[in-house]
Order: structure tokens, then sequence, then C-alpha cells
């Protein structure tokens, strides 16, 4: 069941790359397919939140000029995807190394 679970996020991360005009096979490697999420989701998404919440808190707090308070530096916004392809690497290389020194018939037998 988990083979093709695992098959089926495959094949849905390919297609919403291609429709990002991003490379298929990015699904296929960890670290890349984060950054590749990233750029397609994360960042922009971030972007267009800060126009509606700037309103919003315009309307709320007109007295205080808070107008321009959501809002991402290009900056943050890199150092973000940092920390995420960090994360990615440390939530899927680390235990794939230490996956990889256990003996596979003692492991699938304690599992």
């Amino acid at each position: 069941i988990a083979l093709i679970f695992g098959i089926l996020v495959i094949v849905a991360k390919w297609q919403l790359l291609e429709k990002g005009n991003k490379p298929g096979w990015g699904a296929l490697i960890p670290v890349y397919n984060t950054y590749l999420f990233c750029e397609l989701v994360g960042i922009g998404l971030s972007y267009i939140l800060c126009i509606p919440i700037n309103l919003i808190l315009n309307a709320i707090f007109p007295e205080y000029g808070i107008g321009n308070i959501a809002s991402l530096n290009p900056l943050h916004a890199f150092l973000l995807i940092l920390l995420s392809v960090g994360l990615t690497y440390i939530a899927s290389v680390i235990p794939s190394r230490v996956a990889a020194e256990k003996d596979p018939v003692i492991a699938l037998r304690t599992e």
C-alpha cells in the first residue's frame, strides 16, 4: 500500500511541476523537488497574500498606518527556501543513511 501511495505522490508531483513549467523529473529528487515547489507555490503565494493582508490591516487600524507591514523581503524569501531545503535534507537523507547501514533482513523482521 505504501508503494502504491508513493507512486501516486510522485506522479501527482510530476504533473504539478510540468504544469508550472518546471522539469517533471524534479519530483524524483527529494531536495530539488522541495526547492521547485517553494518556487512554484510558497513565495508566489506569500507575495499574493501580502496584498489582502495589508488592505485588511489598513481597514482595521487606519490611524496607525501599518498598511505595508505584511511584506516579504527577497532576502528573507531566499532564506526561507534555504531553510526548507535544509529541513528536507535532514528529513530525507539522514534517515536513509541510517537505514542503509542496517541489515535488511533484520530491519524487516523487526518492523
